[in-house]
């Protein structure tokens, strides 16, 4: 009943807003149930929630954070029916502190680490997202993300099999990231 609930809210959100795809994150760090995209089944409940309360109206991709070839696997079986992408991947959750030890984010401990430290772990993501795609023959997109700088960082992921590609830190680093890259 509440995800149903939730997921009317969301389709009716998105389609006032114009929006062309419906992204859940199922991986934020900074939050404590921000580990949604490791659970199979709960995951998929939300994913067939969503579907459910949307339609076929527009697509809907969900965005997980690292996991190693066995365990996406089995999240990206629970999930095919249900969705049409994946964004691969969101920050990496790490302990923070300060230098005397102390929590960095005060009534956090843990904190998405970002930017290009995290390129090698979402590289390996989409190459295995990939290759569960091509070897199970399953029809869905790739959005790559993590450690997009510029535009090689961009072509590495077309390179594994991403069909798009997001960026957050280099747009922070590099306003005219987007424009820079366009230009290639």
């Amino acid at each position: 009943w509440f995800y149903g609930k939730i997921s009317e809210a969301c389709r009716l959100l998105a389609q006032e807003a114009g929006a062309d795809i419906i992204e859940l994150n199922f991986s934020c760090p900074n939050d404590k149930r921000g580990e949604l995209y490791r659970d199979r089944k709960e995951s998929s409940r939300v994913s067939k929630a969503v579907r459910n309360a949307i339609g076929n109206t527009m697509p809907l991709f969900i965005k997980i954070g690292y996991l190693e070839y066995s365990p996406l696997s089995e999240v990206l079986q629970a999930n095919i029916n249900y969705i049409n992408g994946i964004t691969a991947i969101n920050t990496i959750a790490k302990v923070i502190v300060d230098r005397d030890g102390s929590e960095f984010f005060p009534g956090r401990i843990k904190a998405g680490i970002s930017g290009s430290a995290i390129k090698p772990y979402a590289i390996e993501v989409v190459r295995n997202l990939n290759e569960l795609r091509l070897k199970n023959h399953y029809e869905f997109d790739i959005l790559g993300v993590g450690g997009v700088m510029g535009s090689q960082d961009v072509q590495d992921y077309f390179d594994c099999g991403a069909k798009g590609v997001e960026a957050c830190t280099g747009v922070w680093n590099n306003s005219d990231l987007a424009m820079e890259i366009r230009a290639v």
